[in-house]
């Protein structure tokens, strides 16, 4: 199996199409911004991996231009009249490879959501439990709903 298209590897085709407007460098354009979204996806899902959020945070902005790039490059490539030719082996492989890198992105960000969604309702129960609760009669704070509720009652 041939390994997959780097964006370094891109780059050098893409400098050595004579033209940018023609089918191939067309091609190479769409094939650039797949490879280079892919390995923004799969940076994000080693992070998400690890369990580094402030990595993935940090990588939005750069995720969110990539993929803008894609699409720009996808509807460029699609209006193209190469397009009805159907799909070369090199964008098939390449969108394999965005195709993995989005499938398993997608698993991990569920994951992570799960896991922050049950991490805040243990905070959130935690604080309701054992949380403050009111001022006793010399002006203590009091824990627990009993106290601090009979502790309003007499000051009242």
């Amino acid at each position: 199996m041939k390994a997959p298209v780097t964006v370094k590897d891109i780059g050098k085709i893409f400098r050595r199409s004579p033209k940018t407007g023609d089918a191939a460098g067309l091609e190479d354009r769409l094939i650039s911004a797949f490879a280079e979204t892919t390995e923004i996806l799969e940076k994000e899902n080693e992070f998400l991996k690890a369990v580094s959020l402030q990595d993935v945070q940090k990588l939005l902005p750069e995720k969110t231009a990539s993929l803008a790039n894609l699409k720009k490059e996808f509807e460029v490539f699609s209006s193209s009249g190469d397009y009805a030719n159907g799909i070369s082996q090199r964008i098939g492989a390449e969108q394999k490879r965005f195709n993995l890198a989005v499938q398993e992105n997608t698993v991990l960000l569920d994951a992570s959501i799960a896991a922050q969604k049950v991490v805040m309702r243990m905070l959130v129960e935690s604080a309701v439990q054992g949380g403050f609760s009111g001022y006793g009669p010399k002006g203590e704070p009091v824990h627990g709903k009993t106290e601090g509720m009979i502790a309003h009652q007499r000051d009242a």
